[in-house]
């Protein structure tokens, strides 16, 4: 079966090109299907390479990892297929990348991240509550006017007097921040974003998020997927 090279991109795609929709194929020889690489799950998503026609459909493709029920960035998407033709080793649609092997049991930049992620929360909650310490699990804090505030280990907060009436309560650590360092949630996600990168967002950057995060917010918060 021969494919021919199409840079083909529909309007959608073109859209949406900044969260890398358009993605490079190629009919894999041995497998006799089109793979292609996921930036989000790191690694390869196999397609069949026959439809309408004899043809491959290259618009609006979702592999069954990327599905609705994941946390992929194609779920609701999908992704457009840049064919680039047959190759005969699929690692010629890999990045250049020292670590990506695209084995299916090699380590991924996100299991990596997964691992430590508890601690990366943990140095977070120490600036957050201005403790020097913080212990696993639950996570007790003394505030004034005999109040107590508590944080669970998954990031579930919140706030009761002596007479364990519940004042106030959240998810998340940029919603803790903002409840008692009296800022915008969305400022306070920034200033984590910016903390975990190393880096400042220019204006053009922080304003992007700030809508993204705000209608993120408008749409109820869907909870945080652990995989």
């Amino acid at each position: 079966m021969s494919i021919t090279p199409t840079t083909e991109i529909t309007e959608l795609g073109r859209r949406r090109a900044r969260r890398w929709t358009t993605l490079r194929a190629a009919f894999i020889l041995s497998a006799g299907r089109l793979a292609v690489w996921c930036p989000w799950c790191e690694r390869l998503h196999y397609h069949g390479a026959e439809e309408r026609g004899g043809k491959p459909r290259i618009t609006n493709r979702v592999a069954d990892e990327c599905r609705p029920t994941s946390s992929s960035l194609f779920r609701e998407t999908g992704y457009d297929l840049n064919v680039i033709g047959e190759v005969k080793d699929k690692k010629r649609l890999l990045p250049k990348a020292p670590f990506c092997t695209g084995e299916p049991d090699s380590k991924r930049l996100h299991s990596n991240i997964s691992e430590i992620a508890p601690g990366i929360r943990r140095q977070l909650l120490k600036a957050i509550l201005g403790r020097k310490f913080i212990t696993k699990g639950c996570v007790t804090r003394q505030l004034p006017n005999d109040v107590t505030l508590l944080i669970g280990g998954d990031g579930t907060w919140w706030q009761a007097t002596s007479l364990t009436r519940t004042i106030a309560k959240g998810t998340g650590l940029p919603s803790l921040a903002a409840y008692l360092w009296g800022v915008p949630e969305p400022t306070a996600a920034i200033r984590i974003l910016e903390a975990t990168m190393g880096r400042h967002l220019d204006g053009q950057a922080l304003d992007s998020i700030l809508d993204a995060l705000d209608a993120w917010q408008a749409r109820g918060r869907p909870e945080r997927r652990t995989t």
